[in-house]
């Protein structure tokens, strides 16, 4: 099963809400799952793409801690799903 997780932060990102999405994928991934995160790239040096325990991360713009930011990921995640 091909699984997308959308995450305005993602690991190295350390939050409640982080943890739980890494944990999840991680065991998806454990299971024979190909898991892919899409989430906002907060630091510009940051990868906008990796490979973390087996899990895809795709880091979408526009990249930047600003509020506003954080919404406009979402069209970007939305064309990626697509």
């Amino acid at each position: 099963m091909r699984v997308a997780i959308v995450s305005n932060h993602f690991a190295p990102y350390v939050g409640g809400i982080e943890t739980q999405n890494r944990l999840i994928a991680e065991a998806l991934v454990r299971r024979g799952h190909h898991v892919t995160v899409l989430t906002r790239r907060y630091d510009p040096a940051l990868p906008w793409r990796e490979v973390r325990n087996g899990v895809r991360v795709e880091r979408l713009r526009p990249s930047g801690e600003r509020i506003v930011n954080k919404w406009l990921m979402n069209a970007g995640a939305f064309r990626r799903l697509l």
